[in-house]
């Protein structure tokens, strides 16, 4: 899968005549909430859940504008859902590649839809007198959906911008499949 994601990416690049082309950085950050509960841990001040699409997401890649309103971004980021008590620590960690087409509707709202690719999904518990490890699951190929509100460019060479993602995702650890769909809300700096 890894390899036609490549190649859909290589294809609309390669495709865009080079004088249309521009390469730009990107960053994002964002907090996700769904999927599967993972870990529960019962403490003195109350429940917290591990939970599968969850977690603070950071990010960072190019844009490959193929003109003034659209791109490819494609971006490497962590993203991690975990808590820390006084005798230890849980949490679940991957590592996601974003592929997105993005495109302007208007000066101000962007639509973006592509796929990401989480690797070494890896779920951990380290609690003193109650769990030890660590358990990975293989790493998974999901869907991208995504709505912004940006700043306007009015001749800047950047623009800052708020939104609502939606990923589609599964992973599948040895016993169990898990479904990590998840909402969330990410804030990006782009420039252009």
């Amino acid at each position: 899968m890894k390899i036609k994601i490549i190649g859909i990416v290589a294809g609309i690049v390669f495709s865009a005549s080079a004088s249309a082309l521009e390469i730009t950085p990107i960053f994002n950050l964002g907090y996700d909430f769904g999927g599967e509960d993972l870990l529960i841990v019962h403490s003195y001040y109350g429940t917290d859940k591990i939970t599968s699409g969850s977690g603070y997401m950071l990010n960072g890649g190019v844009s490959l504008w193929l003109d003034d309103d659209s791109a490819i971004q494609i971006t490497a980021g962590y993203k991690d859902d975990s808590q820390t008590y006084s005798n230890g620590s849980t949490g679940f960690s991957r590592i996601p590649f974003d592929a997105l087409y993005v495109t302007r509707l208007d000066r101000q709202i962007r639509l973006g839809v592509g796929m990401t690719y989480h690797m070494s999904p890896t779920l951990e518990c380290n609690i003193s007198g109650v769990c030890s490890g660590s358990l990975s699951a293989n790493s998974a190929t999901g869907f991208i959906g995504e709505i912004d509100l940006g700043t306007p460019r009015l001749g800047t060479d950047h623009e800052v911008f708020y939104g609502l993602r939606y990923t589609n995702i599964s992973y599948q650890f040895s016993t169990a499949k898990v479904d990590g769909s998840s909402f969330g809300f990410i804030m990006g700096f782009a420039f252009h």
